[in-house]
């Protein structure tokens, strides 16, 4: 099994948000049980390293960059070190990745959603793939959205006489979808654009952190993070300056709900609330049959016992729905590609969407928790299972591995 790959490097870019994370610690630990053998290292800008360490997946953490939109594109600002330029801080960051590249000596590099790193960091791997193919396996993983062009242009790293543009995907062997064809979801690919039927492309399916006989007893999960008894409402709304504003209109809501007088509301923060912002939160909401949580790892286990969910609509938590079943009020988040407006409109049924969240008021959540905690549980759980689509990647990587000796064979 994969006998000539020992060393995976996983480059995850991770500008905001937590899904990259969480996708990327599903696929390894996916694939750390079909192929033991394979070393597992990541390279990443995260802002929460301690997530790897709890699987035990090794990481080398880059300086983060967060992404700053303006002039109608998106900009990569340093997010920490913010007393230096930027240009130092890229330069900090190319200097880890070409040093990691090159003591590491990778089989198999894995790219996370930026073909060719932030702003062309990994673009060096690249161009080596290209001049020497057979040195590694080169693939691209995707929920279906690719960040950036996927053409460069001349001068690339050095000039070459003859070359008026490389196209991205001619670098790498395999280009990987987190999703299902035709499933509504798989619409959303605009990789389809680029790489058409190319027998490079695979769906692997969709996958989450847990399957569904990883899922922890429920009273477990209420004692290991404080959840009151009763019936519950979990609300996750991301992070940004309208958090806090949809924040009251949720809590007022439900207040009014008649269905929801016996539940409790749990809201959950993001990974990038810092203790102050924690405490004037609490401080602002947290009281009778409200409660806050900071971020929680394992946000799965507390869908999975949660009586409705109000979330947004980002691939991983309607992923994380579809695998329990739980009823929900999804507010996507416009992200210009409509991304999260299609997902949502994909999910089968015991959803309400809101698709313009200017015209969410207290009324109609209250009106929309009473339909979703009457809700019989018309939507079944689905079986996302992250280890078939692990196996399905290195079933396919070892064909691969088998078509490129037979081809060295007859050269």
């Amino acid at each position: 099994m994969l006998e000539h790959l020992q060393r995976l490097l996983y480059y995850s870019p991770n500008t905001a948000g937590i899904g990259h994370v969480s996708r990327a610690i599903a696929l390894l630990t996916g694939i750390r049980r079909y192929a033991p053998h394979l070393e597992l290292l990541v390279v990443s800008g995260t802002s929460i390293p301690e997530q790897f360490s709890r699987h035990e997946i090794e990481l080398v953490r880059i300086p983060a960059l967060r992404a700053v939109p303006g002039d109608g594109a998106v900009h990569f600002k340093q997010r920490y070190l913010t007393n230096s330029r930027s240009s130092d801080v890229r330069r900090i960051r190319a200097g880890i990745l070409n040093s990691v590249f090159d003591t590491y000596m990778p089989d198999l590099i894995c790219i996370d959603h930026h073909p060719l790193g932030i702003d062309g960091e990994i673009l060096p791997w690249l161009m080596r793939k290209r001049s020497d193919p057979g040195a590694f396996v080169t693939a691209y993983i995707s929920r279906g959205i690719i960040a950036q062009s996927l053409y460069i242009q001349p001068p690339f790293l050095r000039p070459q006489r003859g070359i008026d543009v490389i196209d991205v995907l001619d670098l790498y062997d395999r280009l990987y979808i987190l999703d299902t064809p035709g499933s509504g979801h798989g619409e959303v690919a605009n990789i389809n654009r680029f790489a058409g039927d190319s027998d490079k492309l695979r769906y692997l399916g969709r996958l989450t952190m847990k399957t569904r006989d990883e899922l922890v007893p429920e009273s477990m999960i209420r004692s290991l993070y404080g959840l009151p008894p009763g019936p519950i409402i979990t609300a996750s709304l991301g992070h940004g300056s309208a958090t806090e504003a949809l924040t009251q209109v949720i809590i007022h809501g439900f207040f009014q709900a008649q269905r929801a007088a016996n539940c409790s509301l749990i809201l959950v923060l993001s990974p990038y609330t810092s203790p102050a912002e924690l405490f004037q939160l609490q401080e602002a909401f947290a009281g009778e049959r409200v409660f806050i949580r900071p971020y929680l790892p394992n946000f799965i286990e507390v869908i999975n016992i949660s009586a409705a969910v109000i979330c947004r609509g980002g691939y991983n938590v309607l992923t994380e729905l579809e695998l329990t079943g739980r009823p929900a009020l999804i507010i996507p988040e416009d992200l210009g590609s409509q991304e999260q407006i299609i997902r949502a409109g994909a999910l089968a049924s015991a959803t309400l969407i809101v698709e313009d969240v200017s015209c969410l008021t207290p009324d109609r959540v209250s009106s929309a928790l009473d339909i979703l905690l009457t809700s019989k549980g018309d939507r079944a759980p689905q079986d996302v299972n992250k280890y078939a689509v692990a196996q399905a990647m290195i079933v396919d990587l070892e064909e691969l591995q088998l078509c490129q000796r037979a081809t060295e064979n007859e050269q």
